[in-house]
C-alpha cells in the first residue's frame, strides 16, 4: 500500500496505545486526526498525536 509516513496515535496515561493509524497522504492523515479529536477528546487523558515518519521506520 505505499509508503504509510504519517502516523496517528491515540492514548491515555491508564495504559498503552489504544489506537493506531498510519497512512500515505497527509490530507487523508490531518483528516483523521480532526475526526478522532471529535470522537475521543472526551476519554480522561486522552492523547491524540500525528507524526510524520522518516524512512521505513514501523
Amino acid at each position: 500500500m505505499g509508503d504509510r509516513r504519517y502516523r496517528l496515535t491515540l492514548t491515555t496515561t491508564a495504559g498503552p496505545t489504544v489506537m493506531d493509524g498510519r497512512w500515505s497522504n497527509l490530507a487523508t492523515a490531518e483528516r483523521k486526526y480532526l475526526s478522532w479529536i471529535g470522537s475521543y477528546s472526551i476519554m480522561p487523558s486522552a492523547r491524540i498525536a500525528l507524526a510524520e515518519q522518516a524512512g521505513d521506520q514501523s
